[in-house]
């Protein structure tokens, strides 16, 4: 999150640039401050990664000394289209200078500018301390049982709904402006990448951020699925086991989510099979054609899970096995074929 600080005596437009900007950019937190004692303040307090910076304020030595002591990254406006407001600006370092009447889009510009700056300055230094390039993981070291690579890495698997948008998908994952840079493994219905967890990064933010961004570009639901095991002697074969269970959890919430996992994912056993006397039940049902007890059925075995859910496959079997007892009913009482001839 980017700390902003609006510096203007014109409560109204400050307001009006406050609503642009978060309504704009998703990363940004911005205050404002009407008055010169109070711009020095939030200076000094909150230390401001983007200061904007309206002439009608005013300045003074006490500005000029939190300017210098906190070196935000200043967006200087004025009214003036001269050399001595240029100079002005040049002097406290100003990073751009908007005259007035600028549009909007000029100003958020500006804002996204800085940020992709600072981002890309943030990545190459924690990739220098993490020497993330020098790592030589390869697809080997996931599918391989026998494989005793142990590293310290977050995996976060990222698995579209459908299917045919992973070409897109891993695209954006290439070209996305990460903190630090993961190593990328596109699978045949997800892909996962690996992000070393010696950086002090808050993962649920970034993939939230993540998506948003990827909501911007393509209309297609995706989830994101966070592995934060921390049990330090997990291969990467069983990691990637864990992560890639986790995401069968999507069978009973859905897409469009970030999901974060801080152990292995463990399925609540069920009985895949209806017992004697739930065969009665529906055979019961059936015969007496007792659609609110079937509804009821159906409703209270897959309509109300709660977290541990069953295992999906075992639910598929339990589904079926209610399926074959409806179909063996269709045949016994000849509904198999008979309205299938009344519609054709």
């Amino acid at each position: 999150m980017y700390n902003l600080l609006i510096a203007d005596n014109d409560e109204f437009e400050a307001k009006g640039m406050k609503w642009l900007i978060e309504s704009s950019i998703s990363n940004v937190h911005v205050k404002l401050a009407h008055n010169l004692i109070d711009t020095v303040m939030v200076l000094e307090n909150e230390q401001p990664h983007i200061f904007i910076y309206e002439t009608n304020i005013g300045m003074g030595e006490e500005l000029l000394k939190a300017i210098k002591i906190n070196q935000p990254n200043i967006i200087y406006i004025t009214m003036e289209a001269t050399f001595e407001a240029a100079k002005k600006a040049i002097d406290i370092s100003t990073k751009f200078l908007l005259i007035k009447p600028f549009s909007p889009q000029e100003l958020l510009n500006n804002i996204n500018l800085i940020i992709r700056e600072h981002e890309r300055q943030t990545k190459d230094k924690l990739e220098r301390t993490f020497n993330t390039d020098k790592q030589n993981v390869v697809y080997e070291h996931l599918f391989l049982a026998e494989s005793s690579f142990i590293e310290p890495y977050v995996f976060v698997a990222f698995q579209p709904e459908k299917v045919s948008i992973l070409p897109k998908l891993n695209q954006f994952l290439k070209e996305y402006l990460f903190p630090i840079t993961p190593m990328i493994f596109p699978l045949s219905d997800m892909t996962i990448c690996l992000f070393n967890s010696q950086a002090e990064l808050d993962w649920n933010y970034l993939c939230k951020r993540f998506m948003y961004d990827w909501d911007q570009f393509e209309s297609e639901s995706i989830v994101i699925i966070i592995n934060l095991e921390e049990n330090p002697y997990l291969s990467l074969h069983e990691k990637y086991l864990h992560t890639k269970k986790m995401t069968e959890v999507t069978f009973f919430v859905g897409y469009r989510q970030v999901l974060e996992f801080t152990s292995e994912l463990q399925w609540k056993f069920i009985d895949p099979f209806l017992t004697p006397s739930e065969q009665k039940q529906w055979i019961s049902y059936l015969n007496e054609g007792n659609k609110e007890e079937i509804s009821s059925f159906l409703s209270r075995e897959f309509l109300q899970f709660t977290n541990p859910f069953p295992d999906p496959s075992l639910l598929r079997i339990r589904l079926t096995s209610i399926l074959a007892q409806i179909r063996r009913h269709m045949k016994s009482t000849n509904l198999d074929h008979k309205y299938m001839r009344k519609n054709t």
